[in-house]
């Protein structure tokens, strides 16, 4: 059962179907036809408008994004969505286009009195409307409440902020949307520490910012700008960071005169999905991708319990030897980088007696000698591979599922880390929740924080996904 065990917990990097002394194993990692015809997209059975509700700041103009869900709760393409018709209750918010999966909104202030709430309706015949709420406030803060004003540029999504603070009720990793600037609930004083609160602020082309804020009695202010201004409300200023930068560096070791464009593909495919879940991490431009003249298989020996890829020079079936064999120079990687290898094939030992095993690709868990290591087998690999093995890469994942996610824990096959390639879906392993980006940008365990010493950076993170102290739930995000 030791066999079993060790194949199933990295089933999602494999691709085999074999049978083992004593028990059948059938475990594939990616399927054409597991759902009915792969060539028909599976049905819209609801909607939802991301990220709503939001406030916005009058003459603000944002972009509003609707997802569709099938009947299993994945989401769909944003072809399905071209004919969703949007709609508003209020004059005073203006749209364009009025079809599609996007929409883009003029938050324009209008003879009402402020504050102003509009409804968003987004609707596609047969499946029920989506609705949420634009709540437009006056530019600049008001004495006597908390608010919040963060920097945006135009057009862009709102921002999303989780707040942890005292109102009636504690209230932990409460989510807000918005444009500019926000009303708060009143947040009070309750406790004597100099924080007592937290905003967490995850923006579009900037890092995840955590704002330690001691919340006192009205006209609290939590601002996150390039340039500050005198208030007289309680106030916690900081700046806006650029995303964090990745020292990521791609090698080609495999046949083929397109793996390099293959691979170029499939980097500006992570790009986007980290892009778009707000991880607030700079992968970089696209990368000049180095061919190594010797393209080669790699074997993996993993190890229990860690399932850990040998790496001495001197260890049998070596990593780094195998490599420096066909002239990549693994023995230079650092510590705080994360060096990506497609080779021709990556296989494992024999399992017991049967066929060897074929990965599509694998992350060596971290070394502080050589950093994270990703192998992309070139001959078998699927789209979202790299995007997934990036993902184990650059998040602090560890136990009990090395950040695979599953239904139990609240995720779908939409989510980038779901262990398998799910290729019947229309949209498979895309997208990055608020919990995972807040891991990736501020978990001590991630590669922003794990080439320093233990605890020195980051915070610790529990690793039970379904426990939001002192990090958020893993699959916490913002729905209506």
């Amino acid at each position: 059962m030791r066999a079993m065990n060790r194949f199933a917990q990295y089933s999602s990097h494999r691709n085999f179907a074999r049978v083992l002394t004593g028990a059948v194993l059938a475990i594939t990692a990616g399927c054409n036809d597991c759902n009915g015809d792969p060539e028909r997209p599976p049905a819209v059975t609801s909607l939802e408008i991301y990220p709503g509700p939001i406030s916005a700041v009058e003459n603000s103009k944002f972009t509003l994004l609707v997802r569709g869900r099938d009947a299993d709760g994945n989401l769909v393409s944003a072809d399905q969505l071209k004919d969703v018709q949007w709609s508003t209750t209020s004059a005073n918010t203006v749209l364009a286009p009025t079809m599609g999966a996007s929409i883009t909104v003029a938050a324009n202030p209008g003879p009402e009195t402020i504050p102003r709430e509009a409804t968003l309706t987004a609707k596609l015949t047969g499946v029920f409307n989506a609705k949420t709420t634009i709540n437009i406030v006056p530019s600049g803060t008001s004495s006597g409440k908390d608010w919040i004003i963060a920097d945006y540029s135009t057009g862009e999504t709102p921002a999303v902020a989780l707040i942890d603070g005292m109102s009636s009720t504690w209230s932990n990793d409460a989510t807000l949307a918005f444009a500019g600037e926000a009303a708060l609930p009143d947040y009070i004083a309750h406790c004597d520490g100099a924080n007592c609160g937290e905003v967490v602020l995850f923006s579009p082309r900037q890092a995840v910012l955590r704002v330690p804020f001691a919340w006192k009695v009205n006209c609290d202010l939590v601002r996150v700008s390039a340039s500050d201004a005198p208030t007289a409300c309680n106030k916690s200023y900081s700046t806006p960071v650029a995303p964090r930068p990745v020292a990521l560096k791609v090698w080609i070791s495999a046949t083929g005169s397109d793996v390099q464009a293959i691979a170029s593909a499939d980097l500006d495919y992570a790009v986007r999905i980290l892009r778009n879940g707000r991880s607030g991490l700079d992968l970089g431009s696209p990368l000049p991708t180095p061919t190594i003249a010797n393209p080669t298989d790699i074997m993996l020996d993993l190890a229990a319990p860690d399932w850990k890829c040998p790496m001495d020079l001197a260890a049998t079936n070596s990593v780094i030897k195998q490599l420096e064999d066909v002239g990549v120079p693994a023995s230079t990687f650092s510590k705080d980088e994360v060096n990506v290898v497609y080779v021709d094939a990556l296989t494992g030992p024999p399992a017991v007696d049967s066929y060897a095993v074929d990965f599509f690709g694998y992350t060596c868990p971290w070394d502080r000698s050589y950093g994270s290591i990703v192998l992309v087998s070139a001959s078998s690999r699927k789209h979202t591979t790299l995007p997934h093995e990036l993902g184990h890469a650059l998040g602090p994942w560890g136990s009990p599922d090395y950040g695979h996610t599953k239904r139990g824990y609240g995720f779908d096959e939409s989510n980038l880390m779901w262990p398998y390639e799910a290729d019947y879906l229309p949209v498979s392993r895309e997208m990055v929740t608020l919990g995972q980006a807040f891991q990736i940008g501020l978990g001590s365990g991630s590669i922003l924080h794990r080439p320093n010493p233990p605890a020195s950076t980051g915070i610790q993170c529990q690793t039970d996904p379904m426990v939001d102290v002192p990090c958020p739930l893993l699959a916490k995000d913002i729905r209506e």
